[in-house]
């Protein structure tokens, strides 16, 4: 009796503009558009898990996808140390350290932020021995209302920071969607051809910026 080899998992967004991005990446490899569904396993190769940008992080950690495609800023949050395989042109944006400008920073700022991990190095790096509050979005309300002296968010067009009234303090990180997957010549397993099909997809559309500020 032969062992049938488990398939390997690819771990995408199921939600939001990273999610569209990887549907018109994968078309044609994999159809995970069609339905519902959380699994996608109707090919032989591989199979296809939607989660959460921000959980798909734990899954690649934790072994249960073998890749995955989620933004940068999530995986280094996430602790997701290794280089990306891949940068990819969709979702780019640069995590940033905003403030009102308005009045003198204190010697224990108030940070507010969705990335606490990120945020906090970034503070530790400046000196600042600061109080972090995580929130789960629209951190740039916070200053506004005096309730937080820095806010560390994504900025994509900066249209919510201009209406906010919001200073970009410091750019912390440049970020877009990322392929994390096993390291090549370390986990030695060959490329499978869902992969090379991917990448060179991703080869043909222009390559975002790199990274700056925070060394993953």
């Amino acid at each position: 009796m032969t062992s049938r080899k488990t398939p390997q998992t690819l771990g995408v967004p199921n939600r939001g503009r990273l999610r569209s991005y990887a549907v018109s990446l994968l078309s044609g490899i994999a159809e995970i558009d069609r339905d519902r569904g959380l699994i996608w396993d109707k090919g032989h190769a591989f199979r296809v898990i939607s989660a959460h940008s921000r959980d798909l992080p734990a899954l690649f950690l934790s072994g249960v996808c073998d890749y995955v495609l989620t933004g940068l800023d999530y995986a280094i949050e996430g602790g997701v140390a290794r280089q990306p395989l891949a940068r990819l042109p969709a979702c780019q944006g640069r995590v940033t350290a905003l403030t009102t400008g308005v009045g003198i920073m204190p010697r224990r700022p108030t940070i507010v932020s969705q990335y606490p991990n990120i945020a906090s190095r970034w503070a530790f790096a400046r000196g600042l021995d600061a109080v972090m509050r995580v929130v789960s979005g629209a951190a740039e309300l916070y200053p506004r209302l005096g309730l937080a002296d820095i806010a560390v968010d994504v900025v994509a067009t900066g249209a919510t920071r201009r209406d906010n009234k919001l200073l970009e303090m410091d750019v912390i990180l440049h970020t877009s969607c990322a392929l994390f997957g096993p390291s090549p010549g370390v986990d030695t397993e060959p490329v499978p051809d869902w992969l090379s099909a991917l990448l060179q997809a991703q080869m043909r559309e222009p390559q975002p910026n790199g990274l700056s500020g925070l060394n993953v």
